[in-house]
């Protein structure tokens, strides 16, 4: 009889967030993946659980995929939780989830807290839809490109981001996007969830001491007209026969004029 696989979200703060189902399952399970032992030992000790831990994360992942395939060939039932929040997003599991899947196993997933869908509805920001970038890079070079990366959505950015680096990541975003509109949420669920609302320059004043879990929500960028329709025009014609092709035209005016490819798309076809 095949095993299954559990992927349960756990509270991101207040641990009365736990669902019953997340109880239920937690209970059940023969074995329990969870990147800190500490962290899990915390909620299973307030509800009464007891479950067999394995610790799982970025270095030790790949010799866990074994262990559940053991695990759920014998029958077992496998759960994976995270220190806080949703499984696998911006936390190790994906390759624990590939593996059960290339198996036919079983896997079920369950709603629950996620830090950066609480942020999201929080922020104030047409979410209808948006990007998630997770953690930024840690070399400036290309978190720089990540950052200007952005210019080019027009909907909400979210990011996850270090108390120990916000301030930095803040002044980089300052530099390469102007004074854009941000919202940031720190110890989310928590007693000391805070949240800050404005521009770059008036929210940076708050976080150079900052602590704590933090979410960083960059709104929908709103570029100037800086260009007319005749300049694009201009710049893509001059482009136009060094390129393989008007697509490719149209790429090197957006780097050139530093705006987005769409705008740059919508203003030449406009004449």
């Amino acid at each position: 009889m095949k095993g299954s696989v559990y992927i349960i979200p756990t509270p991101i703060g207040n641990m009365a967030d736990i669902t019953l189902r997340a109880l239920e399952v937690l209970k059940e399970v023969d074995a329990l993946f969870c990147e800190d032992t500490r962290e899990v030992r915390k909620l299973l000790e307030k509800y009464n659980i007891k479950a067999s831990l394995i610790i799982n994360n970025d270095f030790n992942e790949e010799k866990n995929v074994s262990k559940l395939l053991k695990l759920c060939q014998t029958g077992k039932k496998v759960g994976i939780v995270s220190d806080r929040g949703t499984p696998l997003i911006s936390d190790p599991g994906y390759k624990l989830v590939r593996v059960a899947i290339e198996n036919n196993f079983p896997i079920i997933s369950l709603p629950g807290p996620c830090a950066l869908i609480t942020a999201l509805t929080l922020s104030g920001f047409s979410i209808d839809s948006f990007v998630f970038l997770g953690f930024l890079d840690k070399k400036k070079n290309k978190r720089s490109k990540q950052i200007l990366k952005t210019k080019e959505y027009e909907m909400p950015v979210v990011i996850y981001e270090t108390p120990h680096r916000v301030n930095k990541i803040l002044k980089e975003m300052l530099e390469l996007l102007d004074d854009q509109e941000v919202f940031i949420s720190r110890e989310i669920s928590k007693r000391f969830e805070t949240h800050y609302r404005g521009k770059i320059s008036e929210v940076i004043k708050n976080t150079e001491k900052i602590k704590g879990e933090i979410v960083i929500i960059i709104d929908k960028m709103v570029l100037e007209d800086k260009y007319d329709e005749k300049q694009i025009k201009e710049m893509v014609d001059y482009f136009l026969p060094k390129s393989s092709n008007l697509n490719m035209a149209l790429k090197k005016t957006a780097h050139e004029l530093n705006i987005s490819k769409r705008e740059v798309y919508k203003k030449y076809h406009n004449l």
